[in-house]
């Protein structure tokens, strides 16, 4: 599943409109990289999780207001974490949010390219 997600190595975390801050996490095993935003939507498991482009869930919708007001104010935000889906729930060859999934959907909603991933 890391190959179809075409992922690249040593860009910068700083990216238009959203800052990322990458040390907050410090695991060395743990690799963080670029990702197109365009491949992790094509490979993301829609199950309950998922926050559809232009959705109108009140909840989804104040927390990515949030994001979008820190934004402003100049927030860094940590990199988004994808995990393999549940082959429980049908979801083997897709992927799934372990933490970020409204930091994805304001970076997919500002048309952001790239994001920084924790595989």
């Amino acid at each position: 599943w890391q190959e179809i997600l075409k992922m690249e190595k040593g860009l910068s975390w700083f990216m238009p409109k959203m800052k990322w801050d990458t040390s907050v996490y410090v695991n060395p095993e743990q690799e963080i990289r670029n990702v197109s935003v365009d491949n992790i939507e094509r490979k993301l498991a829609k199950d309950s999780y998922y926050i559809p482009p232009n959705t109108t869930d009140s909840i989804s919708l104040s927390k990515m207001k949030r994001i979008k007001e820190g934004i402003d104010k100049g927030v860094r935000f940590p990199p988004i974490v994808i995990g393999h889906g549940s082959e429980e729930y049908g979801q083997g060859d897709q992927i799934s949010f372990t933490d970020g999934r409204h930091r994805f959907a304001v970076a997919r909603e500002l048309g952001l390219k790239k994001i920084p991933a924790i595989m």
